[in-house]
């Protein structure tokens, strides 16, 4: 548009097309939403109409209001690559924070666990004991405080019961990992029972005792829970995926004990359980199931009490 106005060669039509192009430009600065802009386009378009008054009014010279325009233009370009370069910055790091590693990024997973447990068991027949640790209390830490500080606090947590499986009856998975992240807040280990039978009930009882004791993140004292199972993987012969099963499967039917051990009438009451589920969904209420009402007699004056329910 400048460069008709200049082709043009008339001064009416110059400065009718600066007005027109000062206009669109501060139309498009207002449509892109961005302080930055908008206010160095704002002190442009006012210098712009300072030079068309004094050139309309006063007379002079016709370069400043071309000088003013070239300005305004230069204003919102180096604007628009300043808020582009800040973007990219800001993505940038975004970026980084989503890429840098989580709290338990570095420890061993389910899979690791599983290929370690059957590379020992190859090549030692001692007894050993599946460890499945649950922590508790996060969701109230998350809420109040916030998801950072819960995710330092369970990496804190993680350290704690690490220190405390260095030792050489708990299986080793990768180097000095011991301990590994099965998801959420559920962690495991494999102890070899074959110098102490009871060991990993010690174990169990050092880790709750540290993970009780308080925590202090972002100068405020919290406190966890933990609980813990453990299923006997030569009393429980059957794939590994099945021993992660029963130790969770312990957790959730006693959910109110912190230590649970496995045994086999936990599966034969869930089995009885999803039986009696499986009835339930089947049943026609409208034609099989009646109900009676019996009436509950008061002593003292014989009149009805209640209806009971049977």
């Amino acid at each position: 548009m400048l460069a008709l106005a200049i082709l043009s060669n008339e001064v009416n039509f110059l400065e009718l097309l600066f007005a027109a192009s000062i206009g669109l430009h501060l139309w498009l600065a207002f449509s892109q939403n961005k302080w930055t802009m908008l206010t160095l386009s704002c002190c442009a378009a006012l210098v712009f109409t300072v030079f068309l008054s004094a050139h309309l009014l006063l007379g002079s010279p016709l370069y400043l209001i071309v000088l003013a325009s070239i300005v305004l233009a230069m204003s919102g370009y180096f604007a628009d690559e300043e808020l582009a370069i800040a973007t990219d910055e800001a993505t940038q790091l975004n970026n980084a924070r989503y890429m840098e590693p989580a709290p338990l990024l570095n420890l061993p997973n389910t899979k690791l666990l599983r290929q370690r447990y059957y590379d020992w068991r190859k090549d030692n027949q001692h007894r050993a004991a599946l460890v499945v640790l649950r922590l508790e209390g996060f969701a109230q830490v998350n809420q109040h405080i916030g998801r950072d500080f819960g995710d330092l606090l369970l990496a804190q947590s993680a350290n704690r019961i690490k220190q405390l499986l260095h030792i050489d009856e708990v299986i080793s998975l990768a180097g000095e990992q011991r301990l590994a992240h099965l998801g959420g807040l559920n962690f495991a280990f494999i102890c070899n029972l074959a110098q102490q039978k009871h060991l990993h009930e010690q174990l169990i009882n050092q880790i709750l005792g540290a993970t009780v004791k308080p925590f202090n993140v972002a100068n405020c004292t919290i406190k966890i829970n933990a609980r813990a199972s453990y299923v006997d993987c030569d009393e429980q012969e059957n794939s590994f995926d099945n021993l992660i099963s029963f130790a969770f499967l312990a957790l959730d039917s006693h959910p109110k004990q912190q230590v649970v051990a496995y045994h086999q009438q936990m599966k034969i009451e869930q089995l009885e359980q999803q039986a009696r589920l499986h009835e339930l969904a089947n049943i026609d209420f409208s034609s099989e199931l009646e109900l009676y009402f019996q009436p509950i007699i008061c002593n003292h004056n014989d009149k009805i009490e209640f209806l009971e329910l049977l």
